[in-house]
């Protein structure tokens, strides 16, 4: 294959390749919330149809990392006060209720609060955690998981779970 095949191959799956990030990106925002990823998914799908009509690739990633700073740069601090700190906002980074509600685990690493968390075994799974129980909870110590943070689990000692409020939904 002469190289200028190899090339046209190349320039020819771009749209798959801003299609894959598009896609990656719209994954990480929905993980993080953080409202940077969403915009650089934007840029990925412009960027895509920016090859579909045969846009060079240097140009394709010099749009692509241009329009990603911009629109972060611009609208990243709108959506933050839209969605954070509005009259109706929704707090998205705020510790939920879900289907880990419930759920009963032990400490694996001491937990405190969010300053110093530490980690809790919950169904062979093993993953960060805080509480806002009085004191830490050492290694061993059974827990209640009470909400949900992203991937982190704010858990409560078993036996003050009892006494806190029902879990059950």
């Amino acid at each position: 294959m002469m190289s200028s095949d190899v090339s046209t191959v190349y320039h020819d799956a771009m749209w798959f390749f801003w299609l894959i990030v598009a896609l990656v990106c719209i994954a990480l925002e929905f993980h993080s919330a953080a409202f940077v990823a969403v915009f650089m998914a934007v840029s990925s799908i412009v960027t895509l149809i920016l090859s579909i009509l045969g846009v060079p690739m240097w140009a394709q990633f010099l749009v692509w990392v241009v329009l990603s700073a911009v629109l972060v740069l611009t609208l990243r601090p709108y959506a933050l006060r839209r969605f954070r700190h509005g009259h109706h906002a929704h707090e998205l980074v705020e510790p939920t209720r879900s289907t880990m509600t419930g759920r009963v685990g032990v400490v694996e690493v001491e937990v405190g609060d969010a300053s110093e968390p530490g980690r809790v075994k919950v169904e062979g799974e093993s993953w960060k955690a805080v509480t806002t129980a009085a004191h830490s909870l050492k290694a061993g110590t059974r827990i209640v998981v009470d909400k949900v943070q992203s991937t982190t689990l704010w858990v409560l000692p078993e036996n003050h779970a009892d006494t806190h409020e029902d879990h059950e939904d």
